[in-house]
């Protein structure tokens, strides 16, 4: 059986990741997020709420085995307004870039890529990915993108409950 396969019967297992660096101004959006989950606690147990900075061995570690992950993380648009959010599934993710998309030196894009061909994506990738606009040195969001946060929290919830619910029908 595959990493990214979930047995019939079996408890699914759902993962919230935030990506980014809370002291670089936008790019703190994945860690706000997660931590407005973890405070308002409108996720149950079964969801894990996990931070990371990014690197492709230890995003890839928290989502193996996982039947949905929903990763938050703050990119780069030349065309989209600070704030604006895009929801992307796992073959719009691989496509994603540094130079197009992410503020870090390894892609979201490369790291799917690279899980894929080691058989550890997960069932279920959903990226939500918010436009930033300051990436510089320093703690706090840009307005807009904080503005976004709330929305990309219940989203995330939406997502990880759809998954528990289906399970508890199925």
């Amino acid at each position: 059986m595959s990493a990214g396969s979930v047995p019939p019967g079996a408890p699914r297992r759902c993962v919230v990741i935030g990506i980014g660096n809370d002291l670089r101004h936008d790019d703190g959006f994945g860690p706000a997020v997660v931590q407005l989950l973890r405070e308002e606690g409108t996720v149950g147990a079964e969801v894990t709420l996990a931070v990371t900075d990014g690197e492709p061995t230890g995003l890839i570690d928290l989502w193996t085995g996982a039947d949905v992950a929903v990763v938050i993380d703050a990119v780069l648009s030349p065309t989209d307004p600070p704030g604006y959010c895009h929801e992307l599934r796992c073959e719009e993710a691989a496509g994603l870039t540094a130079a197009t998309a992410s503020s870090h030196s390894v892609s979201l894009g490369s790291t799917v890529q690279l899980a894929r061909a080691l058989d550890r994506l997960p069932r279920v990738l959903v990226v939500l990915a918010v436009v930033g606009r300051d990436f510089g040195y320093g703690p706090g969001l840009s307005a807009l993108v904080a503005s976004a946060v709330p929305a990309a929290a219940r989203r995330a919830v939406e997502l990880v409950t759809a998954s528990v619910d289906h399970q508890l029908r199925g």
